[in-house]
């Protein structure tokens, strides 16, 4: 056998130990693909699951539903059909439509005829939480907050795939600022 020869062969035997090598590394990176893709399923499940949950959980006595739809983003038929399926106890307290985008000027004219109508509701006292559909500028929805100024509990459903979800309360206790100093 020659030197040559020797090399050749201490070459392939270091070749196959590489190609077990990069196998064991192959089989190992597609377990971890794996565990991660049914971690990721398993989120997605128990978020809808948790959507779901939430949805049947059955409206408190004194809950109003209000529903404002400024363009097209949503429609008044959409939020009273969910619910007339889901919740047909929550009444429909206040229906504000304006299907075309508003200019600023007429934004503020709009804030006022909805306040008018918050301000009537809010006078009865008989409402303990308000249920709020919302579609329309940011800057109305900002505005809104601060005119209920946690007046009730607010629950804010939006519109997703066809279907309004329950996406967050907004009272006192969502809204407070973090125990913690955060700028340090």
């Amino acid at each position: 056998m020659s030197q040559n020869d020797f090399y050749l062969a201490q070459i392939i035997a270091f070749g196959r130990k590489l190609g077990w090598a990069a196998n064991i590394i192959s089989i190992i990176t597609v377990i971890f693909g794996f565990v991660s893709a049914i971690i990721a399923v398993f989120k997605i499940i128990k978020r809808k699951l948790y959507i779901k949950k939430l949805l049947r959980i059955p409206a408190p006595k004194g809950a109003g539903a209000i529903i404002i739809c400024i363009g097209k983003q949503i429609s008044p038929e959409q939020a009273k059909a969910f619910l007339t399926e889901k919740y047909p106890d929550v009444p429909i307290l206040l229906k504000y439509h304006k299907p075309e985008f508003l200019r600023p000027e007429q934004l503020l004219i709009a804030f006022e005829e909805i306040k008018e109508e918050l301000f009537i509701i809010r006078q009865k006292g008989e409402l303990k939480e308000i249920w709020l559909f919302y579609g329309g500028p940011v800057t109305l929805a900002s505005v809104l907050g601060a005119f209920l100024d946690n007046w009730l509990p607010v629950k804010v459903f939006a519109f997703e795939k066809g279907s309004f979800v329950y996406y967050i309360p907004i009272e006192k206790e969502t809204l407070k600022a973090p125990s913690k100093n955060i700028s340090t």
